[in-house]
């Protein structure tokens, strides 16, 4: 048997355990002990220990109770795997704390929800109020319902996360944006029980990109009127110097007008970014040959670039798609590889069919990306670190 609780002095121990013995003999009724802390000496080393015990009375042929069975359980890796469990738990309310943060749990049997005072507060509801999971689906603006509860099922079902973000109408009528993340729990038969979930507050960040996506939209449209204007005296001065056979001022013109159409492009690119975060951007489908397409910006490069081979490798494919926007996409993709692949080298694009989709590629010899930076190919303004070359970039 263990002795229980040497923290104290072993009389007092010992008078503990006598009290408690002499408890089981006078009532007849089993003493339980649960997670009782004890030091144990092992080694010579005195270690802390947690355990499980049981007094039970034993009767004999007459009734009465004449011994006393002890059972005791060690129970030291429960307990400690329970104490890290409550501080993995403290840790994760502070970080929620400190990130403002809501957290919630629903039960998807019974639809019951529990929450945070700051999930609430991501809703304009008062925390000394009770919030329900019903009281969620009201706030929620209605064009996003049934999207939202497709992306909830498609993460039960997939086991996945669950990501979004919507807007909500407070009680007071304003409209708030909420950035919402979920995971579901399942039990030993793998039926999904709970959601489990966090929300923040994203109101002024959609704001802030309001504001820079305005801001983008009318310097571009300010930037473009004078660049007409330059534009047209170029094609102008063009003209008078095809006149006069002036070869020089031909050659410089060319040059002037090739920049004007990059500067015209950079701005292009500047309104469809803040068009595409803004959801405004216009998509027009269309049926065309992409092979075409390939060939038209082939022939445009290799009018204005000397330093790099191109070549165009496609057969007849017809596609349905924004002939304009696919072609700025892959222009993106050529100027890169210019930028990256040395002088001289060579830059191959293709495309091939793959099951019922067309495959767009575009190889060129430079020093490529590695595997750990590949999965940041889709953030904008992302840039690696192996880079030898500053290329300014705008992230489209």
């Amino acid at each position: 048997m263990y002795c229980q609780n040497l923290r104290a002095s072993p009389l007092l121990t010992f008078l503990t355990m006598y009290l408690q013995l002499t408890n089981v003999l006078s009532t007849q009724k089993t003493y339980y002990g649960v997670e009782n802390k004890a030091y144990i000496l092992k080694n010579g080393v005195k270690q802390e220990r947690y355990f499980n015990f049981i007094y039970q009375p034993v009767k004999n042929d007459d009734g009465s109770v004449d011994s006393i069975l002890q059972v005791v359980t060690e129970v030291t890796e429960q307990v400690n795997a329970k104490k890290e469990v409550i501080e993995i738990n403290n840790r994760l309310n502070i970080a929620i704390e400190a990130g403002s943060l809501g957290s919630t749990e629903v039960n998807l049997a019974t639809g019951t929800m529990v929450c945070n005072d700051r999930f609430k507060m991501c809703y304009g509801w008062p925390v000394d109020k009770d919030f329900s999971y019903p009281d969620l689906l009201e706030s929620m603006l209605p064009k996003y319902r049934e999207n939202i509860a497709d992306l909830v099922s498609e993460a039960i079902q997939n086991h996945a996360v669950y990501k979004a973000e919507y807007e909500v109408s407070w009680p007071d009528g304003s409209i708030h944006w909420v950035s919402a993340h979920g995971k579901a729990r399942y039990n030993h038969e793998g039926k999904a029980i709970k959601m489990v979930g966090i929300v923040s507050d994203i109101t002024e960040i959609k704001a802030d990109e309001q504001r820079k996506n305005d801001f983008i939209g009318m310097v571009s449209h300010e930037l473009k009127t004078p660049l007409t204007s330059l534009t047209a005296y170029i094609q102008l001065l063009h003209s008078k110097a095809i006149k006069n056979d002036d070869s020089f001022a031909l050659s410089v013109l060319e040059k002037a007008n090739n920049q004007s159409k990059k500067m015209a492009n950079m701005i292009n690119g500047f309104l469809n970014v803040s068009r595409l975060e803004s959801g405004k951007i216009h998509i027009d489908i269309q049926r065309f040959d992409i092979s075409l397409l390939l060939q038209e910006i082939d022939e445009e490069f290799n009018v204005v670039l000397n330093s790099h081979h191109i070549i165009t490798k496609t057969e007849e494919i017809f596609i349905n798609a924004d002939r304009e926007k696919i072609g700025q996409v892959i222009n993106n993709f050529i100027s890169n590889a210019v930028k990256y692949s040395p002088i001289g080298s060579t830059i191959e694009i293709s495309c091939t069919i793959s099951n019922g989709e067309a495959i767009v590629a575009v190889r060129d010899e430079g020093i490529g990306i590695m595997p750990e930076d590949q999965h940041q190919l889709f953030e904008r303004y992302y840039r690696v670190m192996n880079q030898p070359q500053t290329v300014s970039g705008f992230g489209i």
